[in-house]
């Protein structure tokens, strides 16, 4: 608390920006980080939820969602391409990593792969995400299954737009603990329109 005001966090920041140059930034920030990264370019283009708590009885999920599943070996490269098409950008190394470290879930739908989730440990029990999937049935299929295979403490980071799926997550147990400001500085990232993300990897991490 002493250090603050003394403009650490600005000299940190303009660090990371030269180190980055022209390439697209996103962040998820605080209210109180805020100002600071608006007068470094940064314009807020969402929220995310967060939701944590012990787990209880998992939801229903709506009828015809689809099949959920663990990939088959030769599947692995699946979970990299559909994150990058909800994301905008390919992150393979970090969903390796991810992946290793927790459970992997495709969702089959019409005899095609339509989704992937995944849950991992995190802090005081499981994090569930990211969830990529065409539609909000489909991302409730995935996280119903994830949550299934967990107890205990569990968080899940709703994406933008996301919030309908708050009832349903609240009805497990993981009940509303705080927002994030999403935040983004150059040009959008080209998302596929046809999957967006309805969790994501973490706060930090996007």
């Amino acid at each position: 608390p002493d250090r603050q005001g003394a403009g650490i966090g600005r000299r940190l920041m303009d660090a990371i920006l030269a180190a980055a140059g022209e390439r697209t930034m996103l962040l998820n920030a605080t209210v109180a980080g805020m100002p600071l990264y608006e007068k470094l370019g940064f314009v807020a283009c969402g929220r995310v939820r967060q939701h944590q708590g012990p787990l209880g009885a998992v939801p229903p999920v709506p009828p015809g969602a689809g099949t959920v599943r663990a990939p088959a070996p030769d599947e692995a490269g699946l979970v990299a391409a559909l994150d990058a098409l909800a994301f905008g950008a390919p992150r393979t190394a970090l969903l390796d990593r991810l992946a290793a470290a927790g459970r992997v879930a495709l969702l089959e739908r019409d005899a095609r792969i339509a989704g992937v989730g995944l849950s991992r440990p995190f802090g005081r029990g499981h994090l569930v995400g990211p969830v990529a999937a065409a539609d909000a049935a489909g991302a409730q299929a995935l996280i119903a299954h994830l949550l299934a295979l967990l107890d205990g403490f569990v968080r899940i980071d709703l994406a933008t737009g996301a919030g309908a799926l708050a009832p349903w997550l609240e009805g497990a147990g993981l009940a509303f603990a705080g927002e994030a400001v999403t935040m983004a500085r150059g040009m959008p990232l080209a998302c596929d329109p046809s999957i967006r993300h309805y969790a994501i990897a973490a706060q930090a991490l996007g």
